[in-house]
């Protein structure tokens, strides 16, 4: 078994502090945002809150207007053409006729 002195030892121990401090810090910055992070999004809530106590009975009550102003327009009727003696029987036949050339030949 190789046996270390005690300068090795007291080189591993400082390196092993050094390294939990520089956790530790690390892990403090992260609360330090994470803490920030949750202010903003608080204030956020916050506004998202105010806003939608001001917005949906602003919205309910113009569904509403829409509703009423809907039922008292006076509905739309289809158009319907003048009325006359004649049917649809007696209008014009109309006859299409096309031809084209397909090949060379002329079809109809």
């Amino acid at each position: 078994m190789k046996q270390t002195d005690w300068r090795t030892t007291l080189e591993v121990v400082v390196k092993g502090l050094v390294g939990a401090v520089l956790v530790l810090a690390g892990l403090w910055v992260l609360g330090w945002l994470f803490s920030a992070l949750g202010a903003l999004l608080l204030g956020i809530a916050g506004i998202v809150s105010a806003l939608l106590r001001f917005l949906i009975p602003v919205a309910a009550i113009a569904g509403i207007v829409y509703f009423v102003v809907a039922q008292l327009r006076p509905k739309e009727t289809p158009y319907l053409a003048p009325s006359s003696s004649k049917t649809a029987s007696d209008a014009p036949i109309t006859t299409v006729t096309v031809s084209a050339t397909v090949a060379g030949r002329e079809v109809s």
